[in-house]
This record gives C-alpha cells, structure tokens and sequence, in this order.
C-alpha cells in the first residue's frame, strides 16, 4: 500500500520569507530616501551656492557704487599730474596700453555700515575693494581724449569665504566676483551755446534784443554783428508786448544737463567782515592763482574792484553780492571768478551799473565768471555794459533797464520776463568754454563676471 505525504509549510519558513521581504522593501525604501535626500541637499546647496551668487554680485556692485561715488567726492584727483604707476594685476593691454592707476586699492578699507556683515571693507558678509584706472589712447603719441573728458576703468571685485586679509576661511563658499565699469567725465561742455538760457519759462517784451559776435576778432562789434543770439528755456518763451529784436533762435523745451557746483572755498576767511572799498588785485607771481574769500561783498557807489596782472583771481562769496564796477588794468590777461554759496536771508544779490560804468574786459568776455548756487533773486540793473559770463542755474535774474549784457547767461528763470531796453550780445566763443568746476561722472558701461581661481 502507498502512502502519500502532503507537505504544508512550516510557519518558520514563512516567516523566514516575510522577513526576507520586508528587508527588501526596506532597502528599497533607504535606498529612495539615501536619493531622496541626496537630491534634496543637492538641490539646496545649489539653491544656496545662488544665493550666495547674488550676495556676491551685490557686493561686488556695491563697491562699484561706491567706488563712483568716490570719484565724485575727490574729483580733483582725477585731474593730471595725480595718477601713479599702472598695476601690474590690471589689464594695460590694447586698446589702452598706456593705463594709470588712480590710486591703488582706492578705498580699499570700504567704511562700516554698522549693519551685519558690513565690517570695515566688507559688504553683505563679503570682502571687496576696487581699483580706479585711468585709460588713455593714444594715437601717434597724442592722447585721443583731451583733459576734461578722460575715460576710467573701475575694477571692483567681491570676494566669499575669506577674512579681511584675503586668506581662505571657507573653501566650500570661496568664490570671487568682479564688476567692470567704464566712467566718462565731462567738464561741462557747450553749456554757454545760447546767449541767453533759463529753465523755467519767461516771455520778452518791449525793445529787447540779441544778436552776437566772436571776440576772437576784438570787441563788439568786431566782424559786425551776427545772428547767433540764440535764446532759449527748457519751458516755454513768448512775446507779448513791444517789438523785441532777436537775432538767433528761440529755442523752447531745451533741456540741458547742467553741471553741479559745490561750494567749497580751499581757504578762511580772508576777513570777517564784508568787502567794500575800491580794490585792486593781481597775481602774485605772475600767472597763479590768488583765493580770497568774504562772508559778503557790498560795494558802495562808484567802488570799484580792478583786475591786474596775469594768473586767476577767484573771489568766493559765503552769502549776498552787490558788485558795482570791475575793471581791468591795461596789459593785463587776469581772469576773476567769483564764487558764490547760497544763503539764507539777507539782502538780495545783484549787479547795479552806475552811467556809463563798465563791467569786465570788452575784448574778452571770458575773464569774468560768476558761479553762484544763489537761490534767491539776483537783479541786473542800469545802464551800462556788462561783459561776462553768468552760471546762476538756481538764482531768478531780473534783468530790466537800458544796458548791455555782452557774454552769456544761464539761470533758473528772468522773473518771468525779460523788458526794457535790453540788448544780449552773445559771444560766439563762450561755445567752446568749460566751467572750472568738478568733473560730471557718468557710466557707460557695465559688467560683472565670474574670476576662476589665481585670476588677478
């Protein structure tokens, strides 16, 4: 007889098999997390190698800012005769293989914010500095860009994961950015091409006139007159009364960027009280410069103020000007400037012309400047001739009476209108002529890109 045997599982081998299973599935589920997770740290340190990017890039643009902000603060620096040997770690190849540097490692301790991560030459938690270099090009050993409109490479680098002395404190974050920017400058250029320019709106009225002249060919006028006695507002102009005469055009809604005036006398007072009395003032030596500097100029009839020698006279005025005459001695080629701080309160500032009085130099306009931030009302009245140059972009210059203005004027506004017998004779040679101030500072152009490692 047979017997069949019927095998069942035995419980420890299912159980053998459950376990098995399970430590797949446990694998399994490790493995995906191991993934997972790997994935997710991936994923955040490539989020935090962005954002420490953007930090990076902030700061190094930061310094840029700054190192702008610098050059307009010490403009005078960037002026010849300041500029040091080129640093070997700068581009001086062509286009401009004769580069200067400015000054090296210009302002490299970048001053506190006294926010977090803005330690003495850090930003955002980054070290940065910058560097100024001066491009010139140069054509058959002339340079191509004349003094006054010099081009500057700024080189501002920002750097993460490293101390106050460069060395490395973090590999993991260490990385280097550099914003590359070009500043023009421009010593204000073609600001004196109108006989006649004010950025509020005015109107003419009764027997006013313009026409102009060169004083390269002598006094007025030289050549005979032209008709180059431009007026013009960056608002509107109109006539409404009279038959005014303008040689020129009339230029409405000329906008002009217009260069701005800081007044800040390099010396004290000369003397504490105002100037008045006739004066009489020449260089010394021939051809320098002499600065003299008053809280007021107040000058009594028939006082007058004469211009001898050669060189610059510059007169800085803290508060109100009242000027009668200025003279020139005869054989002299002296300049006078005055400049002029704004001020509040006080007596208005003006010219006043007494007969036939005449102020400045017939021949040459150009040898009297006012510059003045004055902004208050500023009147030139009489009947005389004034022969000069106004820079007033602030001051409202009334300008009524039987006179002559030969030169060029630029203020805010002419109180609304320009009347009487007034005649403007523009000076076709003011065109070319730059005002002796600051530098304006604009960039052309700009660039940040990533600096592999051992990159200068």
């Amino acid at each position: 007889m047979h017997v069949h045997l019927i095998q069942t599982p035995c419980p420890r081998s299912r159980a053998g098999n459950a376990l098995v299973l399970a430590m797949v599935a446990v694998t399994m589920i490790a493995g995906m997390a191991v993934s997972l997770t790997s994935l997710t740290m991936g994923r955040f340190a490539e989020q935090q190698r962005r954002i420490d990017q953007v930090v990076l890039l902030a700061s190094a643009e930061s310094a840029a800012n700054e190192a702008v902000a610098w050059m307009q603060a010490n403009a005078t620096q960037l002026k010849p005769g300041t500029l040091g040997v080129c640093s070997t770690l700068y581009p001086t190849a062509a286009p401009w293989p004769g580069s200067f540097v400015l000054s090296p490692k210009v302002i490299a301790d970048f001053p506190s914010l006294n926010t977090a991560g803005n330690a003495l030459g850090f930003r955002n938690g980054c070290r940065v500095h910058a560097e100024i270099v001066k491009l010139v090009d140069t054509v058959g050993g002339v340079a191509n860009w004349p003094d006054g409109k010099e081009k500057y490479m700024i080189y501002a680098t920002a750097e993460a994961g490293v101390d106050a002395s460069g060395a490395i404190t973090d590999a993991s974050r260490y990385r280097r950015e550099r914003v590359d920017a070009i500043v023009s400058t421009s010593s204000g250029s073609a600001i004196f091409n109108r006989g006649l320019y004010a950025r509020n709106s005015y109107s003419v009225t009764g027997n006013m006139g313009t026409d102009s002249w060169s004083s390269a060919a002598g006094a007025y006028p030289a050549g005979g007159a032209g008709n180059r006695g431009d007026i013009s507002s960056a608002g509107t102009i109109t006539s409404s009364q009279g038959n005014p005469s303008v040689q020129g055009q009339i230029i409405q809604h000329d906008d002009k960027s217009l260069p701005v005036f800081t007044y800040n006398p390099p010396i004290a007072l000369t003397s504490g009280s105002a100037l008045s009395g006739n004066q009489n003032w020449s260089p010394s030596p021939a051809g320098t410069t002499l600065n003299l500097r008053y809280p007021s100029v107040n000058m009594g009839n028939n006082q007058k103020i004469t211009i001898s020698g050669s060189g610059t006279v510059n007169l800085y005025v803290d508060g109100p000007l009242n000027l009668q005459d200025i003279a020139y001695a005869a054989g002299s080629t002296a300049k006078l400037v005055i400049y002029q701080n704004d001020y509040a309160g006080g007596a208005a500032s003006s010219f006043k012309f007494n007969g036939n009085a005449v102020m400045g130099d017939p021949a040459h306009p150009n040898r009297l400047l006012l510059v003045s931030n004055y902004s208050g009302t500023m009147g030139l009245n009489g009947g005389a001739n004034f022969y000069g140059v106004i820079f007033a972009p602030f001051a409202d210059i009334s300008m009524n009476g039987n006179f002559g203005m030969f030169g060029a004027v630029v203020a805010e506004g002419f109180s609304g209108k320009i009347n009487g017998t007034f005649n403007e004779h523009y000076d076709t040679t003011l065109g070319s002529m730059t005002l002796p101030l600051d530098p304006r500072l604009t960039t052309t152009s700009w660039w940040p890109h990533i600096l592999v490692f051992g990159q200068p």
